[in-house]
């Protein structure tokens, strides 16, 4: 990764991204992701081997009580050559 350069490549699949921080050695993010069955939780990623790890497990106990369902995904085309994806 590169921040100096118009170099853009996605780095993980979890659905939803939020409030990352690059270490200062630049090996690493750090981020909040969840899903709609996948409430919060802290993760760190390394960049080079492109594999993120959770950190946290916040939401353990209330994933082993409620049954959290996924939601319907549907990609939709968008306005360019992007699809554009749906959660129901």
């Amino acid at each position: 990764m590169d921040i100096n350069i118009d170099d853009i490549s996605q780095l993980t699949d979890n659905a939803a991204v939020a409030g990352f921080e690059v270490s200062p050695d630049q090996k690493n993010i750090y981020y909040f992701s969840s899903s709609v069955g996948k409430p919060d939780e802290l993760y760190s990623l390394n960049i080079s081997a492109k594999n993120d790890n959770p950190i946290t497990s916040f939401n353990k106990d209330f994933l082993e009580k409620v049954d959290v369902l996924p939601a319907e995904k549907i990609w939709l085309p968008g306005l360019t050559e992007l699809r554009l994806k749906y959660s129901l």
